[in-house]
């Protein structure tokens, strides 16, 4: 077997009867061009039962549309939202028209279709967001937080610049099995009527509610003065766990849970890390760079000096119970020491 035919290919090509074997069809493609194709379930329904795909067909209320020539095969389901079939799916799209099975389209579109917000709509809502140019930034793929969380369209989260995630497992960062969001939420759904900036209103999707909620809790942004059921959603809504953006290092709680400014160091001081200063790493790079903040013009502890000894060895013992995978630790020594 050669290779991977399309759909316009196999529409056109007949079965060398009594040729090929148990596990291939001899196949004719026109001008003494044969070869052999698998005896695959979508193989065998287009060759086998002659099935005309030209054009579109509709059962059940879904449109089936084939792009024969790049093998591609859409559903839509009439108000406006189609989905692409993955080419491991097509054989049940096949079953549905020989049979005229309505339900079964359905079924497999429900499966497939990942309802996404309206995008004209988000950036209508931007403006109650952003509090800087750079705090949001559309992409294609959804709005960009930072410039190191994405929010996608589907409404889901993750960060943009971690190459692996990991986890705190017996006292070691540990490779995660998957990755993680940047902000796993608990959404408390409200109602979602909202105010839009020129004053008129409209009601938001679940998706929608969910983009937004996450934007809102991602910015620590939640403007009082748009009292409505989207503000209400945020207000109950809460991040639960989170992946640092920089580290990758997955927290199964708060972000505020352990911050540096939690041992007596000032947010000036925190503000010049690389690593954010609410994550295991934040620390780490604290007490790597001791010399340089020892010598800073800035006032690094709240109420004692820069060199103050004890600080520093709260700081150290801090980091010996805070692991961090050993990527960072490599980034830190290459960086600073």
């Amino acid at each position: 077997m050669s290779r991977n035919y399309n759909l316009a290919e196999l529409l056109d090509a007949e079965i060398v009867e009594g040729m090929g074997g148990p596990n291939a069809f001899l196949v004719d493609f026109g001008d003494e061009d044969y070869d052999l194709v698998s005896k695959s379930p979508k193989n065998r329904l287009i060759l086998e039962e002659d099935m005309d795909l030209q054009g579109s067909v509709e059962y059940g209320g879904i449109l089936v549309d084939f792009d024969l020539v790049n093998d591609d095969i859409y559903l839509d389901n009439g108000d406006g939202e189609d989905v692409r079939v993955p080419s491991e799916k097509h054989e049940h799209v096949l079953w549905s028209i020989r049979d005229e099975d309505g339900p079964r389209l359905q079924k497999l579109f429900d499966a497939l279709y990942v309802p996404t917000v309206r995008q004209g709509l988000m950036d209508m809502l931007m403006p109650r967001f952003r509090e800087a140019k750079s705090d949001i930034r559309k992409t294609e793929d959804g709005w960009l937080l930072q410039g190191d969380i994405l929010v996608s369209w589907d409404g889901e989260n993750h960060p943009v610049d971690v190459a692996k995630t990991h986890v705190v497992r017996g006292g070691k960062a540990v490779e995660a099995d998957e990755d993680k969001e940047a902000r796993e939420i608990e959404f408390k759904m409200a109602d979602g009527n909202i105010t839009l900036p020129n004053g008129t209103s409209t009601e938001l999707s679940d998706v929608e509610m969910r983009f937004l909620i996450t934007v809102g809790l991602a910015l620590d942004t939640n403007p009082s003065h748009y009292d409505d059921g989207l503000y209400a959603a945020i207000e109950s809504s809460r991040v639960v766990s989170f992946t640092d953006t920089r580290s990758g290092l997955h927290h199964g709680h708060v972000p505020s849970k352990h911050r540096i400014q939690d041992l007596g160091v000032t947010d000036e001081a925190s503000e010049r890390l690389w690593y954010n200063s609410y994550d295991h790493a934040g620390v780490h790079e604290l007490y790597v760079r001791r010399s340089e903040f020892e010598n800073a013009p800035i006032d690094v502890f709240e109420d004692a000096p820069n060199d103050d000894a004890s600080k520093w060895q709260k700081i150290q013992n801090t980091s010996k119970k805070a692991p961090i995978p050993t990527s960072v630790r490599e980034d830190l020594e290459n960086r600073y020491e």
